[in-house]
């Protein structure tokens, strides 16, 4: 039986011919609904590759994509005759569902000529892109210092001035990367950097039309608007029977000062009006009939009108407007020059980008949009309009966090004219997290309201309320939660029918309480018992909580398993480990994803000790650390006596370094030191491979030769250690693939992401299924679900420190500077700043609101949150002096309270605090709440929901309970160990564990492999040690490179050249009637030519020796190669394949087993029917022996290939030693 959708859903799969906003709340099915709508779509006449669906991570990509498939498929076992569906099953693996990443990349793989674009280029990791950020950064400013050295750049100067620290420049690069960041999410970066660069210069404009000026005066109105309401519930408390009545009178005057100033609309009016409200002295009277709890509650209430006015004074309208335009106009010239040294960092790191053919996933996006965007004007470009002619639809899941640039680059695909080529876009604003990535959840904001719920419309809003995911009991309290606190002044959503959520999910009869919590730690500390609950810090009594409220779930439940539940944090940050350990302390097992930890990992940390001695070995605390560990093997007491040694021995106490000391001492008396002796080689043995061999694999003959994975693996958390080390050969083997190479670069790279904090995150190791409590950041767990959430961490304040910086930067307000003179050194704050600040935090708070109701909807069925509070009673009677307030502002909290909100326990604890079953919390403490339990909410209108709070005894009561229960175990387990013995499972466990492989023989068997790998494994097998090896196989193609050619670029550069030889060398029948010296002149202007044509780089120029080419060519060998070109019988870096028995790689492989062989044959031509061959060499050697010796496997190999595959007889072999200058024939065998 299919799904059943609802109206809703089913409205939004069979919506046609507009374009479509798909408001879709947590847990509303909108993936089942975009994967049938799609199903629908391509059931009747379209196909899916003219469909274009963007995702957000390649997960749900890949998830959907197969999700389409198996419904394809299932179709097709009803009609397995349907052309069309058969169709579609083969289109699918090419159609367009995708991360918006992936397509950009799809667009530049298919136009990259359009924007000139060089196709070889590859994305960039984050260590390499943060390197050359560095390196690009450094360079500037040296240049910047030196053009202000040799001429002035006095701009320069007095920016840097401005905005440095002392004498370090760091701030400002931090501020340059920071208006970098900001410009790359939007369309046209450039334009926004030079539109930065006017924030400061007002021009013509008038003051009071600046949006910033404008949101100021918003503001002060706004909060004078509040104050007044604070008024009037302190006007309404003295009207009580029992309230101060003398005060009445005195706050009215105050609240009509405050009324009359907001009727005026302009800055200085403001300023002039806001500085006229004055607070009287209140009366001295008492009476004994007031209750003076009321009396000091209204007190308190007038106490937060005159901070509110105080705080406009002092902040807002310190400043008439005269006096912040001429501030402005001290900042203008160091905000102008501070743009355009960002501009001139885009330029330069862009040039560098393209020099080592890099693109970031930024460029990716832009390079894009030049493509499918014609600017000025935002017009679609002719490949735009030839996508929106393709593409019928364009699907967006996940809509909400689109920023400007992909908002462009798919509405010039899609556009915006409904039955041409529509836009389906689908997600909820409410789970926007990612502002932090300079999302714009405003784009979708903006349609929310201006789309049209009227069916038929051609921009058409359709909401899916019903959540098929959580218990009634869950969705309700989130509702009544966010009702209180979330709007569209703050989280950018009213929270009203259409955004509150709808129980659409059946569940069975609970097993277990399924009613919401909110569990308190109470810090004071009032215990004296045997637990010493000093000894925990805030961190640890919440997760000791947690542990006791997990085993008391799994009591009232054995079915529950602790992979059922998750414990979600706002940031992971120095609170993961220590809720792993304590959980782990009281019984239950837990995960974390390290983001961190990998390099300070031991195994981690031995492995590139190592390397690094192997590039350098005279740095002492490497090898030390080296020698100490299994890999060396020396203990403290061996390596004091080593140091003893060298230090009494009079040849070397004076090296300089540690490693010289001991190669002195093994070389003085092998016999003495065979352990020093041993080690000594091995690092000899590494630090030789290392000339020729790529890191990884120096890296797997490492841990082959030390055995250091079997070590590691045997050690406690063996299989994390091991994963750390798989992930560490995999991080080698990409860094191969960067535009640095070679081991010395490589340690140079691992240093310098440890000082710019690139962090790989040490490896995970457990699967979805694995039986153990999740601890993971609430991000982390978007688009997940789980049984039991526990949303803990509550009491962290939100972090603000990017609004209290000397720059702070908005997408929409520009930059905000405080003013500096420099010639007083004077520093002080701006309105423009404050403005921007304020922007921020209102952002940000917002933020943190969507973050929050994220981590609510995650729960199935049971919602506990948890916060560590360090005077619970205290808070708990602020937050009940509030009530009056919060009542008096209807549902929603007043916007100054929830703006002055620093952490989620205050939004929490403020929408719950009318809540009725708050009343058994407080009486727990004493807390009177008669005077305002008018202000509860009624039983029957609120959701079920429990408050609970846990002092250090009942800390310690957990603590004690899981010590008992594990002293118990163990005495069980022991007393039954003999009882308990299974005979027939231990022998069968010791079969398991004694197997050996099947297959053995075949270890070390590949099933490809190239030519110079046989030549080495022979050449081993002989005895010889390889020096570096330049055979073409391995070469790079085309690499710039700086500075002189290492031997196997050099190599490269002579194979190139002697590959395009062409008419002008070749085809020139008159070359062999010059001499020498003119051939060479010949080939110098053909290798200028071909540089100049950036046909080869221009290092290859300088680094082929002209008179190297000439002599080869006027060899007889030469000749004859110019003589098969021009009948076109010359054949240059073929590549071949072929197969061979196992046999011959090593006696010890089977018969029967094939290996395939590849490489590539620098030369060959067809003479008289047969075949030459020809190799070409540089190696520096001192006879042709060495080189025969070397290469002629290599050869063999090669006239085997040949013969094979053309059928032709291989008559004549040569090696040319461009070193000796000579051909060398190879005998035939």
């Amino acid at each position: 039986m299919g799904v059943k959708f609802t109206e809703e859903q089913q409205a939004v799969i069979d919506a046609r011919d507009a374009n479509i906003l798909v408001s879709a709340a947590a847990g509303s099915g909108k993936t089942a609904v975009l994967v049938e709508r799609i199903i629908q779509m391509i059931s009747s006449d379209m196909d899916i590759d003219h469909l274009l669906v963007v995702t957000f991570t390649k997960a749900a990509a890949a998830q959907m994509k197969e999700k389409i498939t198996l419904a394809i498929q299932e179709k097709l076992l009803t009609d397995p005759d349907n052309k069309h569906l058969q169709k579609q099953e083969t289109l699918i693996h090419n159609a367009q569902i995708t991360t918006i990443d992936a397509f950009c990349q799809y667009v530049l793989r298919n136009n990259f000529n359009v924007i000139g674009l060089d196709p070889s280029f590859h994305v960039g990791d984050d260590g390499e892109l943060r390197l050359l950020q560095e390196e690009v950064m450094k360079q500037l400013f040296e240049d910047e210092y030196a053009l202000a050295k040799e001429s002035g750049n006095e701009e320069f100067l007095y920016c840097m001035d401005y905005f440095s620290t002392g004498s370090n420049d760091k701030k400002v690069e931090e501020y340059i990367g920071e208006l970098y960041r900001f410009s790359m999410s939007m369309p046209w970066p450039e334009d926004w950097i030079e539109g930065r660069a006017s924030d400061y210069d007002l021009g013509d404009s008038s003051f009071d039309e600046e949006e910033w000026v404008k949101d100021c005066v918003t503001y002060i109105k706004r909060s004078l608007k509040e104050a007044s309401q604070k008024l009037d519930t302190a006007i309404s408390i003295t009207n009580e029977p029992d309230g101060p009545y003398y005060y009445g009178d005195r706050f009215q005057i105050e609240k009509d000062s405050i009324d009359a100033v907001l009727q005026y609309n302009t800055y200085d009016e403001l300023f002039d009006r806001v500085r006229g409200i004055t607070f009287d002295r209140l009366p001295g009277k008492k009476d004994p009939s007031v209750s003076e709890e009321k009396k000091e509650y209204a007190k308190s209430l007038r106490d937060d009108v005159k901070d509110i006015v105080k705080k406009l004074i002092e902040n807002y309208l310190a400043l008439p407007s005269e006096t912040v335009v001429a501030q402005m106009k001290l900042c203008d010239r160091a905000v102008k020059e501070l743009c355009r040294l960002t501009l001139e960092y885009k330029k330069r790191y862009d040039a560098k980008k393209r020099e080592n053919q890099l693109i970031d996933f930024s460029d990716m996006e832009h390079f894009a949009l030049q493509i499918l965007v014609e600017h000025p004007g935002d017009t679609p470009s002719a490949v735009a309009l030839e996508y929106r002619d393709y593409f019928k639809e364009v699907l967006i899941d996940e809509y909400q966090d689109s920023n400007n640039v992909q908002e462009l680059i798919l509405k010039s695909i899609a556009g915006e004219e409904a039955g041409r080529s529509e836009r389906f876009m689908v997600g909820d604003v409410k789970q926007s997290i990612y502002k932090f990535r300079l999302a714009r959840p405003e784009i979708f904001m903006d349609k929310l309201s201006s789309y049209d719920k009227e069916k038929g419309a051609k921009n058409h809003r359709i909401d899916l309320h019903k959540n098929f995911r959580s218990r009634k009991e869950v969705l309700e309290i989130t509702n009544y939660i966010f009702k209180k606190i979330m709007g569209t002044d703050l989280g950018g959503v009213a929270y009203d029918k259409d955004a509150e959520l709808v129980t659409g999910a059946d569940y069975p009869a609970a097993t277990y309480g399924v009613t919401p919590e909110l569990m308190l730690i109470d810090g004071e500390e009032t215990y004296d018992g045997s637990v010493d609950m000093t000894a925990y810090d805030a961190k640890e009594k919440e997760a000791i909580a947690i542990a006791g409220r997990i085993h008391e779930l799994m009591k009232e439940d054995p079915e529950l398993s602790f992979k059922d539940i998750v414990i979600l944090l706002r940031s992971n940050a120095g609170w993961d480990d220590v809720f792993k350990n304590t959980l782990e302390s009281q019984g239950i097992p837990a995960y974390i994803e390290s983001k961190s930890g990998y390099f300070d990992a031991w195994e981690v940390s031995i492995l590139l000790n190592l390397l690094t001695i192997v590039d350098n070995p005279l740095q002492d605390i490497p090898l030390v650390s080296v020698m100490h560990s299994c890999i060396g093997g020396f203990s403290d007491e061996e390596l004091a006596s080593i140091r003893i040694a060298i230090d009494g021995d009079e040849d070397l106490s004076e090296t300089d370094s540690f490693y010289r000391g001991i190669k002195g001492l093994v070389e003085k008396s092998e016999d003495s030191y065979p352990k020093l002796k041993s080690f000594v080689d091995l690092i000899e043995d590494f630090r030789e491979r290392s000339v020729y061999t790529p890191v990884h694999e120096l890296l797997q003959y490492i841990v082959d030769k030390t055995g250091f994975d079997s070590y590691i693996t045997a050690m406690p958390a063996g299989e994390k250690r091991r994963a750390n080390l798989e992930l560490l050969l995999t991080n080698a083997a990409n860094f191969e693939k960067t535009s640095f190479r070679g081991l010395f670069h490589f340690v140079r790279y691992i240093e310098h992401l440890k000082v710019v904090q690139v962090d790989y995150g040490e490896a995970g190791i457990i699967d979805e299924n694995a039986n153990v409590v999740r601890i993971m950041s609430i991000h982390k767990s978007k688009g997940l679900e789980f049984p039991v959430v526990f949303v803990a961490g509550l009491s962290k304040n939100f972090n603000r420190m990017d609004t209290k910086g000397d720059i702070v930067t908005d997408l929409d307000l520009g930059i905000g500077v405080k003013c500096i003179d420099t010639e007083l050194r004077v520093k002080y704050d701006t309105l423009k700043r404050i403005m921007i600040a304020d922007k921020m935090n209102t952002d940000s708070l917002g933020e943190e609101l969507r973050v929050l109701y994220v981590a609510l909807t995650r729960a199935k069925e049971k919602l506990i949150m948890t916060a560590y509070v360090k005077k619970l009673a205290d808070t708990l009677i602020k937050a009940v002096r509030n009530l009056p307030v919060i009542a008096e502002s209807g549902e929603l909290l007043p916007y100054s309270m929830r703006l002055s909100f620093g952490g989620y326990l205050d939004f929490v604890l403020a929408a719950l605090i009318r809540h009725p079953q708050v009343k058994e919390l407080l009486t727990k403490y004493e807390i009177s709440y008669d005077s305002v339990k008018a202000h509860f909410d009624d039983e029957k209108d609120v959701p079920a929901l429990t408050f609970k709070s846990l002092s250090d005894s009942d800390l310690a009561a957990i603590i004690e309970s899981q010590g008992v229960a594990g002293v118990i175990r163990r005495a069980e387990l022991e007393a039954d160990a003999d009882s308990e013995f299974d005979k027939d499972l231990s022998d069968k466990l010791k079969e398991k564990f004694s197997a050996r492989y099947a297959f053995d023989d075949l270890k070390g068997l590949f099933t490809k492999t190239t030519v110079t790998e046989l030549k080495k494994h022979v050449l081993e097998q002989e005895g010889e040690v390889f020096t570096k090896d330049i055979s073409k196989e391995n070469a790079p193609v085309y690499e710039p490179v700086e500075g002189k050619l290492s031997g196997a670029e050099r190599g490269t550069a002579y194979h190139r050249i002697m590959e395009l030889l062409d008419e002008d060398i070749y085809g020139n029948t008159d070359l062999k009637d010059l001499s020498k010296k003119e051939i060479a002149e010949e080939v110098e202007k053909w290798l200028s030519k071909k540089t100049t044509e950036k046909v080869i780089p221009a290092e290859y120029e300088s680094a082929v020796n002209k008179w190297d080419v000439a002599t080869f060519l006027l060899t007889d060998l030469g000749k004859r190669m110019g003589k098969a070109y021009r009948s076109d019988a010359l054949m240059r870096e073929k590549p071949f394949m072929m197969g061979i028995d196992a046999g011959r790689l090593d006696e010890k492989f089977p018969d029967g087993e094939m290996v395939l062989i590849q490489g590539i044959i620098d030369a060959f031509f067809v003479e008289d029917g047969e075949i030459v061959l020809l190799d070409y060499k540089t190696d520096k050697v001192s006879d042709e022996t060495e080189l025969v010796s070397r290469y002629r496997i290599q050869l063999d190999y090669y006239k085997e290939a040949l013969e094979a595959s053309t059928n032709m007889k291989v008559k004549e072999v040569y090696i040319y030693s461009f070193s000796l200058g000579k051909e060398i024939p190879l005998s035939l065998q």
